[in-house]
């Protein structure tokens, strides 16, 4: 597993794992993120979770940046069925920014999962703009996704926080005869340990991976996961679920409830179409059990059993 735990008064990001040594403290009021993963002989699944610290009633744009992202997480779950478009998908998102007056964090994608892939190029945008755009496809029966819902209460620009960066993943396509022995001893240990997924540097935590890291980084041998930042001030939400497109219906496998009745927004849904979608059912089909015709057979009462007639002889 890979936590990310971001929180707002450090950064209102996306990526961010922090090292062992961090010893900032979370306080009442923040509003955490936990994102996970983990996988299962290379078959993958991921989640993550939004949630104030101290909990009780959440107000004011923190309850309208949470009902923003939870409100696209059960619009999307709902969406995801074959023969749906990854366009229409992407729609649903931004119409349930709108409703909470936020946006969708740029450049954060959903993706379909398979063995050992964790980020295939079938995936879902969740905010399109002229520089950030993907193919549009129809989604197949028998699949999988992760799906990634970010909302911001800023415009959904950011910026890549490099500095911040500490979760990679090997890129198996680039090769390069390192120089210093640090980072030979580091891609050694990510290739033994970590060739496909990613993998925070907290996992190889000493002073050769720190230093092995910008080496690896400089000649493409790992990919970073970019620490996402909003400007200072706005909150960010995500939840995160992992999906089965299944021919009898989705079923949604990773993910934890979540109290509404806790969240005090000023805002709703006004969008009918998105109202209509909330109050559809989603899950897996139950197939109706076919009943037996029952075969008319012919009464079976008691019968008498047969008495055998007694001949009598007179007697001469």
């Amino acid at each position: 597993p890979i936590p990310c735990v971001p929180w707002q008064s450090q950064t209102s990001g996306h990526h961010f794992s922090p090292l062992s040594e961090d010893r900032t403290l979370l306080v009442n009021g923040d509003l955490v993120k936990i994102d996970i993963g983990v996988h299962v002989h290379g078959f993958v699944s991921t989640a993550a979770h939004s949630t104030v610290v101290g909990g009780g009633p959440v107000t004011g744009r923190a309850a309208d940046v949470m009902m923003a992202a939870w409100t696209a997480a059960e619009g999307v779950l709902r969406m995801m069925k074959p023969g749906t478009k990854n366009t229409d998908v992407s729609k649903v998102i931004q119409t349930s920014a709108e409703s909470f007056k936020c946006s969708p964090l740029e450049g954060v994608l959903s993706h379909e999962v398979r063995q050992f892939v964790i980020d295939h190029e079938n995936c879902i945008i969740g905010k399109e703009n002229a520089e950030q755009k993907v193919e549009e496809f129809e989604f197949d029966p028998n699949t999988a996704f992760s799906i990634d819902i970010v909302m911001t209460t800023g415009d959904g620009k950011c910026t890549d926080r490099e500095n911040m960066c500490t979760v990679f993943k090997r890129s198996l396509d680039n090769h390069y005869n390192l120089k210093m022995k640090a980072s030979r001893f580091l891609l050694s240990q990510i290739n033994k340990r970590f060739p496909t997924f990613p993998f925070t540097l907290r996992a190889l935590e000493n002073q050769r991976a720190k230093l092995g890291i910008a080496e690896c980084r400089n000649h493409d041998l790992v990919q970073p996961y970019p620490v996402l930042s909003c400007k200072k001030g706005e909150l960010v939400a995500q939840f995160k679920f992992t999906c089965l497109l299944l021919p009898t219906g989705t079923l949604k496998i990773t993910g934890l409830p979540f109290d509404i009745s806790q969240i005090q927004s000023e805002h709703s849904v006004e969008d009918e179409d998105l109202k209509k979608l909330l109050a559809t059912r989603f899950g897996k089909r139950k197939k109706k059990k076919k009943k037996k015709k029952k075969v008319n057979e012919p009464r079976r009462g008691r019968t008498r059993p047969e008495t055998s007639q007694r001949t009598t002889h007179g007697s001469r």
